[in-house]
């Protein structure tokens, strides 16, 4: 596909470094994610596709929930 007029494409070397990011998960395994949420079906929903591309899920129900969960799973964490 031609660049629209006035804009020019990146170098093909930019192009396939874009397109391996844009198609690979890479960029989001073994990070951590917290889920806080009063309903447990989003939670669920949201847990179950980011377990797929390799995340670590933290999940509350309530502030409070979430508040003790991160100061157990990241000591370095303190309740606001």
């Amino acid at each position: 596909m031609p660049a629209p007029r006035g804009f020019e494409s990146p170098p093909e070397v930019q192009q396939q470094h874009l397109k391996d990011i844009c198609e690979s998960n890479k960029p989001l395994v073994d990070r951590k994610v917290l889920i806080v949420d009063d309903d447990v079906r989003n939670i669920y929903a949201l847990s179950s596709v980011l377990e797929d591309y390799g995340m670590n899920i933290v999940a509350a129900d309530t502030a409070g929930g979430m508040q003790s969960r991160c100061c157990k799973s990241n000591p370095i964490l303190t309740p606001f």
